[in-house]
């Protein structure tokens, strides 16, 4: 009997240990597949990787060899030679809203388009306003007195002083509004029969075209300035319904800049009512365009003397304190003056209102009878700077000056 117990105990524990090792050969099993799956994954994620790098490679390569690796329409500086041009050559030209037709009082869109042509012509090309100064890692600004161009050009910044339309632009005749149409930036205003007409009626879908059929007017895809106030939205639409013009027109290379909340209130006035334009300005404008540190100063009004910003002013303090950086200034007496600080950049700019303003700031004329070097008597002088810089700090500042269109 105990003998029969003892092989029945022993035979059961045999089978428990068979089961206890084939539950253990299953699982062994098991662990041993997921072991190769992982490996096999491993493998397939390192040869798609190398694979990735290779193509990433490649196409480096192919952007480096072909040059397009451009963000907007303009030469890059690896697609030219490019040389360092003295800052005093640099140009600055703001123009407000063009008016349809000819107008004694605006430039016509036709006659921007001449200037356009003009300024091609005599070998100027669009460069970033960002590019006056040196900016460190922190932000901080340093003087330069150069400027990098393409060889053979010449600089040229262009403002458009504030492109919130007035809501009787129609009658003004004005452009009502600029749209996108078909990927297109064009302008729209009401003609004949009141017929909505559209076209390139204004300076931004001007220099869009006229860089699209002249890359290199623009150097490293540069555009200009675009000064934008709070009383009727932007491009005669209101902010919340202007978002993919304001987001085409940022791509494209602009830069907006605020010229101040409200259109009659001058900076110089008292620091109560500055204070709550640009809170205002800032609340309802910069919240639909984004954040900019550029300001046009509204009413052609400084904040303070050419001697320096200092933190005492308190005008100054406050642009600061709201992030303002880039200081424009309409000053057509004294073109072009440029101050340069750890804080801030001021820039003074010509200020367009006419087409015979455009001639007397680029092709002054010339007394008759004097003649300069090289040319007779009647002759168009070529550009000259006037001068090299102020002896008050010559090392910080540059004043420049230059020939007529028709």
């Amino acid at each position: 009997m105990r003998d029969n117990e003892y092989r029945e105990k022993k035979t059961t524990s045999e089978s428990r240990k068979r089961k206890n090792n084939s539950k253990n050969n299953s699982k062994n099993n098991s662990k041993n597949k997921r072991r190769q799956q992982v490996i096999r994954r491993r493998k397939q994620l390192i040869m798609l990787g190398a694979a990735a790098a290779v193509i990433i490679v490649i196409i480096a390569l192919v952007v480096n060899l072909t040059g397009k690796d451009r963000d907007h329409d303009g030469i890059k500086d690896d697609e030219e030679k490019v040389v360092e041009a003295d800052l005093s050559e640099l140009k600055i030209l703001s123009f407000d809203t063009l008016s349809i037709n000819e107008n004694e009082g605006r430039v016509s869109a036709g006659q921007f388009e001449n200037i356009v042509q003009d300024l091609y012509d005599s070998g100027y090309c669009l460069v970033d306003i960002y590019d006056v100064a040196y900016t460190d890692s922190e932000g901080k600004f340093s003087y330069k007195d150069t400027i990098t161009i393409p060889e053979g050009k010449k600089p040229l910044i262009l403002i458009q002083r504030n492109v919130s339309y007035p809501q009787d632009a129609s009658a003004q005749g004005l452009p009502e509004k600029m749209t996108v149409d078909d990927g297109k930036l064009v302008s729209e205003y009401k003609g004949q029969n009141n017929a909505s007409e559209k076209g390139n009626y204004d300076i931004v879908p001007i220099i869009e075209e006229f860089i699209s059929n002249n890359p290199e007017f623009s150097y490293n895809g540069a555009r200009g300035v675009l000064g934008v106030s709070g009383e009727n939205g932007i491009f005669g639409s209101q902010f919340s319904a202007a978002k993919d013009v304001i987001d085409a027109v940022s791509n494209a290379g602009w830069h907006f800049a605020s010229i101040g909340y409200e259109t009659d209130i001058s900076y110089g006035s008292e620091i109560s009512i500055m204070s709550e334009d640009v809170e205002k300005w800032e609340k309802e404008v910069e919240s639909a365009i984004g954040e900019t540190n550029i300001i046009i100063l509204p009413r052609d009004t400084d904040i303070g003397s050419w001697a320096e910003y200092t933190d005492s002013n308190e005008k100054y303090a406050l642009l600061k304190e709201n992030g303002f950086s880039y200081y424009l200034l309409a000053q057509n007496t004294t073109p072009y003056m440029i101050q340069i600080r750890p804080d801030y950049v001021r820039v003074t700019f010509y200020k367009i209102n006419t087409f015979e303003d455009y001639n007397a700031a680029m092709h002054p004329a010339q007394p008759t009878g004097e003649a300069q070097d090289g040319q007779s008597a009647g002759e168009t002088p070529a550009p000259q700077p006037e001068g090299e810089g102020q002896s008050e700090q010559p090392a910080t500042e540059t004043q420049t000056e230059q020939q007529p269109v028709s």
